[in-house]
């Protein structure tokens, strides 16, 4: 990560990710993601659609009583 002043404010600092950064984030993720297929290898392919589907409809439930917009 890199720091900066805001060449336009003050008391702004830009912060910007290095291209190690961006790497050791890549990395991170892909491992996460390799994590979460091994705590799921267990389901079958239906198993696993079924699971997505009341995913979705916990996450539309939740955003709708608590009001997250802000979610993808």
């Amino acid at each position: 990560m890199r720091r900066r002043p805001s060449p336009t404010d003050g008391r702004v600092v830009v912060v910007e990710l290095t291209t190690e950064g961006h790497t050791l984030i890549e990395r991170s993720v892909d491992e996460l993601l390799h994590h979460e297929e091994t705590l799921l290898c267990a389901l079958s392919p239906q198993q696993k659609d079924d699971l997505s589907t009341l995913l979705r409809l916990l996450l539309a439930d939740l955003t709708h009583r608590f009001g997250a917009d802000d979610r993808p």
